[in-house]
């Protein structure tokens, strides 16, 4: 459903682009109906910037996003924006606290029509879908809770039939009954509605046990992708087997060397060999010098030594 190929995205000025790292850098990935792929990484990685490309929202230096084989540009209608919704992480700040709740959602279902002019029933399906109550209409955002909050803007996301839902880390901020109501919503969109959802999280956790695939971003590039049992299982790329030790375990061991505490030279290392470089315990002359590219067919890695944990095997 939702293909993209190639994207890449700088900011600042025309001379800033030219000499900077791209903040996403030759990004390419796919959401079929009804799947839910998610995308982790550390922060300042290029997560955010994706998903806001893909709605539109910053401009795209290069590649392609395309949504059934139909190739979206930089100015959308309004048919092709309804179509890739996203949620926020916060919903303070991304619901009119001025609006009630029933006039945010008749605005999203029909853009520019007053709340009068949208049936109760509508905004009334829209709150049962999200397992909140009628009387919930009435009220404005700073009446509810965070995960109430959260619901409403899932509810307005849904407003618009979307073919695509964009979540950006919207469990982050919630307790956990209020972040598990949240991601039973998002389970039901993509089996019950059939809509696919990119789920952007620093929680793997979440991320292991909701996603169909998943991929892995580093400085800008994807550095593995995969469908997650697999990814879980058996990570490739040495940051890939850092993310997942970093999660407490009992029964768990590390698989893999522990990450350098250096990213001092990382831009030089975008330059010419690996990003990831600086900060490998596997690293090498080859890494140094060339760019691995991403290899694979289901389980793709970016990295000269994939697979290898120790650096001997290097």
């Amino acid at each position: 459903m939702l293909e993209v190929d190639s994207l890449s995205v700088t900011y600042g000025s025309r001379r800033e682009r030219r000499a900077a790292v791209p903040a996403v850098d030759d990004v390419t990935f796919r959401v079929d109906r009804g799947q839910i792929v998610g995308l982790v990484g550390e922060s300042g990685c290029g997560k955010t910037s994706i998903a806001r490309a893909i709605v539109g929202a910053v401009p795209v230096g290069s590649g392609v996003i395309s949504l059934d084989g139909h190739r979206l540009g930089p100015r959308r209608s309004s048919a092709e924006r309804r179509r890739i919704q996203m949620v926020f992480q916060d919903p303070g700040t991304s619901l009119d606290p001025r609006l009630t709740v029933a006039r945010t959602l008749a605005w999203a279902a029909s853009p520019g029509l007053r709340a009068g002019d949208i049936a109760d029933e509508t905004v009334a399906d829209l709150l049962r879908q999200v397992g909140l109550p009628p009387e919930v209409a009435g009220e404005r955002p700073a009446k509810l809770s965070g995960g109430q909050r959260q619901r409403v803007a899932v509810a307005r996301a849904l407003a618009a039939e979307p073919d695509v839902v964009i979540a950006d880390e919207v469990v982050s901020s919630l307790d956990v009954s209020a972040a598990g109501a949240v991601l039973d919503l998002l389970r039901m969109i993509s089996t019950e509605l059939g809509a696919g959802v990119l789920f952007i999280s620093h929680d793997l956790s979440v991320v292991r046990n909701l996603c169909h695939r998943t991929i892995v971003m580093y400085r800008g590039q994807v550095v593995e992708q995969a469908p997650t049992a697999d990814l879980f299982e058996k990570p490739g790329h040495p940051y890939t087997r850092a993310l997942i030790d970093s999660v407490p375990s009992v029964e768990r061991r590390t698989t893999g060397p522990v990450l350098r505490d250096d990213d001092a030279r990382a831009d030089d290392a975008a330059a010419t060999g690996c990003r990831f470089r600086p900060r490998c315990a596997l690293a090498t002359h080859e890494c140094a010098t060339d760019q691995p590219a991403l290899v694979g067919p289901a389980h793709q890695v970016r990295c000269h030594h994939a697979w290898t944990t120790a650096l001997e095997e290097a």
